[in-house]
């Protein structure tokens, strides 16, 4: 056959590219091998890195979002805070713009304790500029005259503004040692009636008449 009519020589000469050709083709294989391997290795790093990330994008979204809801939460709770403190002031306000009022059981009562005590002098001032004040005071005046008691001089307000002014219901006796009979009963109920605080202020008032007088100084309304 003609194909295959070659000399040894011609055949040796194919048998050395052949392999020639197959070293070459090995080496091509292996350093594409190498070359796939390097390859995959990069996009496995990168996938991991962009994984990586994505994974700290979630986790600082987290981060944010739980921060927000706990900036939310403090902002609900300052809200409440304030809302809670604007109602107690909103309180304190309806309290000071309330008068005081002796309530008619309380009036008939503090009549009671003035007659029993027998009839005596009192002396009454009130925080001038202040008609809250000076209301009180006419009540307290109306008490004292329907229990028979003698008013010194008149219901007058107090001139002088510059120094510390009374605050709530003050009292005044002629002496420390000798106190009125009607005087803590007189303020038990008047602290009962919340016109006075838990401790009554009881100063001297020298120009009174005698030991069973009384001297009542009617202040600004307290914000308690």
């Amino acid at each position: 056959m003609a194909w295959f009519d070659i000399s040894l020589e011609t055949a040796n000469e194919f048998y050395s590219w052949g392999w020639r050709g197959s070293i070459i083709g090995a080496v091509i294989t292996a350093i594409s091998v190498i070359f796939l391997m390097w390859g995959t290795r990069i996009r496995d790093f990168e996938a991991e890195q962009q994984m990586k990330l994505a994974n700290y994008g979630v986790e600082q979204a987290n981060l944010r979002a739980s921060s927000l809801e706990e900036t939310a939460k403090n902002a609900q709770e300052e809200q409440k805070n304030l809302r809670n403190s604007n109602i107690k002031l909103q309180e304190q306000v309806d309290n000071l713009r309330k008068p005081r009022r002796i309530s008619e059981i309380a009036v008939t009562r503090l009549k009671k304790i003035l007659i029993n005590s027998g009839a005596h002098s009192f002396q009454l001032i009130y925080v001038g500029m202040d008609p809250e004040a000076q209301s009180l005071a006419e009540q307290l005046n109306s008490i004292f005259i329907s229990a028979g008691w003698s008013l010194i001089g008149q219901v007058q307000p107090q001139i002088d503004l510059t120094g510390p002014l009374p605050v709530g219901v003050q009292f005044g006796v002629k002496s420390q040692q000798d106190l009125p009979s009607a005087l803590i009963p007189f303020i038990d109920l008047m602290r009962e009636e919340k016109l006075i605080g838990a401790r009554a202020s009881v100063g001297l008032a020298p120009e009174l008449p005698d030991n069973q007088s009384i001297a009542v100084r009617v202040g600004h309304k307290p914000s308690q």
